[in-house]
């Protein structure tokens, strides 16, 4: 089962066919110039842009970290995380955007 953000942030395209994107990579159904936007692995990374097609592969799919966005073609998938960083730095004035997540994240649980 993949893990999914609470906060999910869609580009463009991505957000008129969301339910059908969603599903299908719950799936494990082919798509094409669908990317998907995750936490990095490596601790020092902060996020990867991931073709969905990757999560074909079982072992891929097992281990994928938490999804944070989604997008159609890989120059909306850069806006994306060029947002979320723009997004991060307007509210915490660093590039910490694990932690701006996060905290995200912990917001909703308050409320």
């Amino acid at each position: 089962m993949l893990k999914w953000s609470k906060n999910l942030y869609y580009g463009e395209q991505a957000k008129k066919k969301a339910t059908r994107i969603r599903w299908r990579v719950e799936h494990r159904r082919p798509q094409y110039e669908v990317y998907l936007i995750t936490l990095a692995q490596n601790p020092k990374n902060q996020l990867e842009i991931t073709e969905a097609n990757r999560l074909l592969q079982k072992t891929v799919y097992r281990r994928c970290p938490e999804i944070i966005g989604i997008a159609c073609g890989y120059g909306e998938a850069q806006e994306l995380v060029r947002q979320l960083a723009e997004a991060t730095y307007r509210k915490q004035k660093n590039g910490d955007i694990r932690h701006y997540l996060s905290g995200q994240q912990e917001d909703e649980a308050c409320t």
